[in-house]
């Protein structure tokens, strides 16, 4: 199922599932996610039945007996074929609405002997999009990687900005001197004429390197913006139950704290069941 999906992975193309040429068609038309949907409706063609109503013309496909054992009402569709056109159109509407052909279609194809498509119900909303990859002619990198792209060049600006823009806020003078530096360096970038650059260029690309040098500063010890404290979490910390050990019936018993009867003395009960009367047994010792 993997080299469904991804026709590069496993093999070199998707395997195909029946002898169909239609399928065939849509693994060379499709791309992969589409071809593997298409592919599930080839191999669902083997649960309809086929009726004739007129020859060539219609036809009424609907799922075979054993397959409609757990259906409360089991549906049928009317498909309509036109063999002069090359047209067919079904009742669920699906190419209409998802621009990919149903499984009626594909059965009745399958029941009038004709396994091969038109190319325009493979619509191009479906096909594999051509992504060209320009590349240096002479070390055949891809130009994006080489700094000719305007992209790649704002993020490296944008990185070096945002590394001297973390030393220059350190104090007032660094930032005064930042802000100016940066205006002068602004009055001076717009006297560079821009140029629109030759995507398909045959000349090699100088790559933007920044090097350690270029920031003298930046290796030494500042004193740089810390993460701020963690704020500790509100409310009464959950009891953690799951990972208690339990403990058996048996040694709460033994660890349960004994009560004693403050007027004789016994563990069995305490002071307000006690049946003997306070001082009762100071009077007997006395006699």
């Amino acid at each position: 199922k993997g080299n469904l999906k991804d026709k590069n992975k496993a093999q070199e193309v998707a395997l195909l599932h029946s002898t169909y040429t239609f399928e065939k068609q849509a693994r060379d038309f499709y791309n992969t996610e589409i071809f593997y949907r298409f592919q599930q409706l080839v191999k669902a063609t083997g649960r309809y039945v086929a009726d004739e109503v007129e020859k060539g013309k219609v036809y009424v496909i609907y799922k075979s007996e054993e397959h409609t054992k757990d259906e409360v009402r089991p549906r049928k569709y009317l498909v309509l074929v036109d063999m002069a056109q090359e047209n067919y159109v079904c009742i669920c509407a699906r190419y209409q609405k998802d621009g990919l052909l149903c499984v009626h279609v594909l059965r009745t194809l399958i029941q009038l002997n004709k396994h091969t498509l038109p190319e325009k119900y493979f619509i191009d909303r479906w096909r594999p999009v051509e992504r060209k990859q320009v590349r240096n002619a002479t070390t055949f990198i891809p130009t994006e990687l080489t700094g000719s792209n305007c992209t790649l060049r704002y993020n490296l600006l944008s990185k070096c900005f945002v590394d001297v823009a973390s030393e220059g806020c350190l104090n007032l003078e660094r930032t005064n001197y930042m802000v100016a530096e940066l205006r002068r360096i602004k009055s001076e970038l717009r006297k560079i004429p821009v140029t629109k650059e030759n995507e398909n260029t045959d000349y090699e690309v100088p790559t933007l390197i920044v090097q350690q040098k270029d920031f003298p500063d930046s290796g030494k010890d500042t004193d740089l913006l810390k993460n701020p404290d963690v704020v500790p979490r509100k409310g009464r910390p959950k009891n953690m139950q799951k990972s208690r050990r339990l403990v058996p019936y048996g040694e709460i018993v033994r660890t349960k704290k004994k009560i004693t009867c403050s007027t004789c003395g016994s563990h069995e009960h305490n002071r307000a069941t006690c049946t003997k009367v306070p001082g009762e047994e100071e009077s007997i010792s006395k006699k």
